[in-house]
């Protein structure tokens, strides 16, 4: 395995489960913005039948601008387990570059568990020593980053993030999603 950060090589930080690679942009023009406006307005009652939605707040609030053209950039909203507002959001962003770290360092197995978990090998320490030195990484050893990780995952778990039962497999869904968001 190369000593490449996992910022270089899958652009995780603590933006990475928002952001995109390739941001579509949505042209439309005013008139057609107003006439769905104009339709959402006067069947509210039948599409929106939730009192207290998002959308029947936007529906009532929203303002058409005077130009003839507006650009959308769209991106997809988070999923509301893991946006910012919630207690656990950092800890859990930091816990994934963390566990994609000691990836990187060659660490196997076939779950999260049985990866941290497992006894450390000399050629897995030596690439923690190199990411260290690169990254300035603040684990003086990689036993100490799987420790780390291992507290943060009992700490998510209390959040409700992830789960021991299916063996952090939120956290792994995640890393998936992260890198496929790269390509």
């Amino acid at each position: 395995m190369g000593s490449d950060s996992p910022d270089s090589i899958y652009g995780l930080n603590q933006y990475s489960a928002f952001a995109e690679i390739v941001k579509p942009t949505l042209h439309i023009e005013t008139k057609h913005v107003r006439k769905i406006l104009d339709e959402l307005k006067t069947h509210k009652n039948e599409i929106i039948k939730d009192e207290q939605s998002k959308l029947r707040q936007l529906t009532d609030q929203a303002r058409i601008p005077d130009s003839e053209t507006v650009v959308l950039y769209l991106r997809p909203l988070p999923s509301e387990s893991f946006n910012e507002e919630h207690e656990g959001y950092e800890l859990f962003v930091e816990t994934k570059k963390l566990l994609v770290e000691v990836l990187l360092c060659g660490c196997q197995g076939s779950n999260v568990i049985k990866i941290l978990q497992s006894e450390t090998q000399p050629n897995e320490e030596q690439e923690h020593q190199k990411m260290k030195e690169k990254n300035n990484d603040k684990f003086e050893t990689l036993s100490a980053k799987k420790h780390a990780i291992l507290r943060n995952l009992s700490d998510l778990e209390k959040h409700g993030l992830v789960s021991s039962a299916d063996s952090y497999q939120a956290i792994i869904t995640q890393i998936a999603k992260d890198i496929y968001s790269t390509n």
